[in-house]
Formats: structure tokens, sequence, C-alpha cells
């Protein structure tokens, strides 16, 4: 069992082989360390959660660096076209997932509204109007409509309205 200051010493290397270019799973494998084991102590303590942040920055940097010079590139470089396509495909695929703010290929379109008190205010008396918590009626003139008795009490029949009519004419 490693004293815990080894194991410090084994998550700084491993943060620097990631900052080189090496992906997490990997670095950890080469020192020795568990990915859960690293994984704990970045959340740990809050100066290596910084400092793996930075170099997974760093990583997906120098992948998307590596994909215009595929064939020369120390770490991701291979002869054959067929696996340089394999790999990029792969690099893209992962800077997507990972990084979809920066690399991603779908576009983010953010609305930010802003509006004035006068217009808030209005908004919030209409609201209120709607909900009938205001009751903001102006008056403006009484109509008076006559109302005759025959009309009340049923319907008017089509004499009745052409006699009503002729006596509206005359």
């Amino acid at each position: 069992m490693t004293v815990p200051y080894d194991v410090i010493q084994d998550v700084m290397a491993v943060i620097n082989a990631i900052s080189s270019g090496k992906t997490p799973t990997d670095a950890c494998d080469d020192m020795g360390l568990s990915y859960s084991t690293f994984c704990t102590y970045t959340a740990k303590y809050p100066q290596l959660a910084a400092m793996r942040t930075e170099a997974e920055d760093r990583l997906y940097d120098r992948m998307a660096e590596a994909l215009p010079k595929i064939f020369d590139h120390p770490v991701y470089g291979v002869d054959d076209a067929k696996q340089a396509s394999v790999i990029s495909s792969n690099i893209k695929w992962l800077l997507e997932r990972r990084r979809q703010k920066q690399y991603g290929s779908h576009s983010v379109i953010e609305h930010t509204i802003t509006a004035d008190r006068q217009v808030l205010d209005a908004l919030q008396r209409a609201k209120a109007r709607a909900q009938g918590t205001i009751i903001e009626a102006v008056v403006e003139e009484v109509l008076e409509l006559p109302v005759s008795p025959a009309s009340s009490a049923q319907p008017e029949t089509a004499e009745q309205r052409y006699l009503r009519e002729l006596a509206e004419i005359s």
C-alpha cells in the first residue's frame, strides 16, 4: 500500500502526462495508478482538480492541433492513410463530446432579452387584469336600449317583424 504522499506524487505525474498529450487512463496505466484513485484524489483536493482541468484542456488542444499534421505527430502520428483517417475521426468524435462549445459541430444560440421598467410594469398590469385581480374599467357613455315587453317573453314572428319595420320607416 502506498502512502498518500506517494499517491499525490503519482497523481502529479499523471497530470503532467495528460498535459503532454496522453489520455488520463493511459497516463494512469503508465504510472501504475488506478484511474479511480486518480479521480478520488483530484476530486478531494481543489488544487489538484484545477490542475487536472487545465491538463485536460491542454490535452484537448493538443489533440486538435494533431489533426492537420496527423502523419507527423509524435503521439497520434501513423504512416498508413487508413489508420490516420480512423485516428482523426476518433479525435474529432472525442473533442465534439468532451468540449462541445469549442469543438462541437452544432451551433448554440443564446437569446438575451432586456426590457425597461415601463414595459415590465405594463406587462404586470396586463397580467393582473387577465387574472381578474384589478379592474380598470372606464365608463365613457351609458347606452339605453329600448326593451319591448313582447321581445322579452317570446321570439318575434315574421309578421311582427314586418309590422315593426314598417312602423320604423314611416
